[in-house]
């Protein structure tokens, strides 16, 4: 899963951050779901991404 542009360039580092311990953690995800004022690009020194990530499993 390739980072968007807008992640790679975010000014915090928050979301490449936040996107690289997803994808450690599980680095083929169906879905990586960001919540909160990330989404509206508010992000500030004081902000902290909230996320959800929805994994698929093969039985």
């Amino acid at each position: 899963m390739d980072l968007p542009e807008d992640l790679k360039t975010d000014r915090s580092g928050e979301l490449r951050n936040f996107m690289s311990c997803v994808l450690e953690s599980c680095p083929d995800p169906v879905m990586v779901l960001v919540t909160g004022s990330t989404v509206h690009g508010e992000m500030t020194e004081l902000s902290d991404v909230d996320g959800t990530v929805f994994f698929e499993f093969l039985s």
